[in-house]
């Protein structure tokens, strides 16, 4: 399904299934433009960026975090002409959800975007102790911090995050999908442009 985002006329982005063919882990088509859903997930810069850039992530990827300097780059490059989405794909069982669920608990308070910095300064690994010190630093009102993570107040959006990547057929981090086109891995900026 073909959706237009209202103050993106000129960007078609990605929201909805892909046939089995495309569901495949290798299977996208760089040329193509996919449908990749929005909603609810943090996001800057202008609603009507003529770019907008959507990243699966995980904040203990050592790819991810490599990628963060391209990113970095692409916002100075192209000064206020992104959209920055972020979707959240936790890929070690071990480690849990729980800096994806801090960052999420962050952006309740406004503060997502420092938190995901921290985060992958400390590559996502942290306990519990680490994201209540990193949300101190940040002024984060903690104890309302410490009850959207007892109360697993996030799990949820981080769970529809990875089924959502599933749906779409993404299978590790990072996966990035530039106006509904599809850019797997840590690739050096020239590919982003």
């Amino acid at each position: 399904m073909r959706l237009l985002v209202p103050g993106l006329a000129s960007v078609v982005l990605t929201l909805g299934l892909l046939g089995p063919a495309r569901a495949q882990p290798q299977g996208f088509d760089p040329d193509a433009v996919y449908q990749v859903p929005l909603a609810g997930a943090p996001q800057r810069g202008p609603h009507d960026a003529p770019i907008t850039i959507v990243a699966w992530s995980d904040f203990a990827c050592r790819f991810c975090n490599k990628a963060e300097a391209t990113l970095e780059q692409l916002e100075r490059l192209y000064p206020g002409k992104v959209r920055w989405v972020f979707r959240h794909l936790p890929l070690d069982d071990e480690d849990g959800t729980l800096a994806a669920e801090a960052s999420l608990a962050a952006a309740a308070q406004g503060k997502f975007w420092p938190m995901k910095q921290r985060l992958f300064a400390v590559r996502g690994r942290v306990d519990r102790p680490a994201v209540e010190l990193i949300a101190s630093d940040l002024g984060l009102e903690l104890m309302r911090f410490r009850g959207d993570l007892d109360a697993g107040t996030y799990r949820a959006q981080v769970a529809a995050d990875v089924g959502e990547a599933r749906t779409l057929g993404i299978s590790g981090t990072p996966m990035f999908f530039v106006n509904g086109r599809p850019l797997r891995g840590n690739k050096p900026m020239v590919a982003f442009v």
